[in-house]
């Protein structure tokens, strides 16, 4: 990948986008129950305009085709469905392994200590899914995609720069307090880990989704 002498305006752009994005992770919490179906599909809206922005910065930049965007990932393979499911058990056993960890020492992420039960019906299953595949989505395009070429383009290498998004990850979920933006930033360096490897947008993004899915699920009681 060719490196730019000049990585000011790179990461500039990098900071502007992620701060016009995610300022609300630094913001004090919003109102509302987090586990309505009501506040699922505004985090469903927010997400999706997220994810068009991010396209919309990449298309206008450097392009589509420059960040993998070839003919074969514009939509999800049969593969992308597979990787999807190794990709979200993957992240699930180390959460579920950061949070016994956690536990043993009396660490617990606000969000899901304070969730309430939710009745498993149609309209909590159908905001749930659909906030989780926006957020897939929107994460995994800025964090694993825009942002790790930022970085490469930047001067840093592979390792060093899905190392640092993965940080910048883990500090977009503030609002989960310090025990959450520390597991963020690990699970964000399995997801990075998993694009290094060659994996494409899609089954990141799929993967991701699947995962919060659960997670909404079980933290709601509903499973």
């Amino acid at each position: 990948m060719v490196k730019l002498r000049d990585p000011g305006p790179i990461l500039a752009e990098l900071c502007i986008l992620f701060a016009a994005l995610w300022i609300d992770a630094f913001l004090p919490g919003s109102p509302g129950d987090p586990f309505s179906p009501a506040w699922l599909l505004g985090a469903a809206a927010r997400n999706v305009s997220r994810a068009a922005l991010v396209l919309l910065v990449m298309h206008k930049g450097l392009g589509f085709a420059h960040f993998g965007f070839v003919k074969r990932w514009m939509k999800p393979s049969p593969g992308d469905f597979a990787w999807a499911i190794v990709i979200a058990g993957t992240v699930g056993a180390v959460a579920l392994a950061v949070g016994l960890a956690g536990g043993a020492f009396g660490f617990s992420n606000p969000l899901l200590a304070n969730a309430r039960r939710a009745p498993l019906d149609i309209s909590f299953v159908f905001a749930a899914a659909l906030s989780s595949l926006a957020v897939g989505y929107a994460e995994e395009l800025f964090f694993r995609v825009f942002g790790q070429d930022s970085l490469e383009r930047a001067g840093m290498g592979k390792i060093a720069a899905a190392a640092a998004i993965s940080l910048v990850f883990g500090a977009a979920h503030g609002a989960q307090g310090i025990a959450g933006m520390a597991s963020a930033a690990l699970l964000g360096a399995v997801f990075s880990a998993f694009r290094l490897s060659g994996r494409g947008p899609h089954p990141l993004a799929l993967g991701h989704a699947l995962y919060d899915f659960a997670v909404l699920l079980i933290a709601a009681g509903a499973v």
